[in-house]
């Protein structure tokens, strides 16, 4: 009667350390699964590039943000990560690259990498509105 009072113990034993290992897996994929994504404000997301037919690519494109307070509108530009917004004073005369139209936070937003290596997201929407090319061999 002992040998089977030991094995069922032993067995019960067994069952409560796997139940435990399970329990803790679910744990910890659920709490994966629910938090939040970082991203980068200085590295650009993967396999989030849009490209749009509606009008032509400003990709690897010059620009410098526009001088003209009058011509901010509401939508205002922020970091890649949102943590961030950039008023026009923060952005006033300054330039950077293009690097494309990317899908972020489910809205399309032009990209620009600052002379800081610091990325900016604009509002397709305005991205004309507040900026002008210094490309001298294109124009807008």
């Amino acid at each position: 009667m002992d040998v089977i009072r030991g094995q069922f113990i032993q067995n019960q034993h067994c069952f409560i350390s796997n139940h435990c290992i399970v329990t803790f897996l679910l744990i910890g994929f659920g709490f994966i699964s629910c938090t939040e994504i970082f991203i980068s404000d200085s590295l650009l997301p993967e396999n989030v590039k849009v490209v749009s037919t509606d009008y032509e690519l400003y990709d690897r494109r010059s620009l410098v943000f526009s001088s003209e307070i009058d011509s901010w509108p509401e939508k205002f530009p922020s970091s890649l990560s949102g943590r961030k917004l950039y008023r026009f004073e923060d952005l006033n005369s300054k330039s950077g690259i293009v690097e494309g139209e990317y899908k972020i936070d489910h809205g399309r937003y032009i990209v620009i990498r600052l002379a800081d290596d610091t990325l900016v997201k604009v509002p397709k929407e305005v991205f004309l509105v507040i900026t002008d090319f210094t490309d001298a061999n294109r124009d807008r």
